[in-house]
């Protein structure tokens, strides 16, 4: 089952996107990710990864970087097993307008 994602939001200040829950039963599905910006600001953000079940509402995940982001677009891609994906903006200033996009591909 393919996973496509698409989330915009206001960044001026440090704030965690929601996980993006993946197929596990494509574990070695490559999954991609974009993050475009549009704005007079800066930012800085991780893009996380989870081994824990997002879906398991006892559960806290516990995020691991899987890549550090400073640029206005930027894309790339992963092969590591993983639960869940998000966009963790660890700061912002100025007007900024953030765009996280996911997609695995899978059968």
């Amino acid at each position: 089952m393919p996973v496509r994602y698409l989330e915009t939001t206001a960044a001026s200040g440090a704030r965690n996107l929601t996980w993006v829950a993946l197929n596990m039963h494509e574990a070695e599905s490559p999954v991609r990710w974009a993050i475009n910006k549009t704005g007079n600001g800066t930012f800085a953000a991780d893009v996380q990864i989870t081994l824990d079940n997002i879906l398991d509402s006892t559960v806290s995940a516990v995020p691991f970087v899987q890549a550090t982001v400073n640029v206005s677009a930027t894309t790339a891609t992963f092969n590591a097993p993983a639960a869940a994906v998000r966009l963790a903006i660890t700061s912002a200033s100025g007007h900024n307008s953030i765009t996280f996009r996911v997609v695995q591909a899978g059968n």
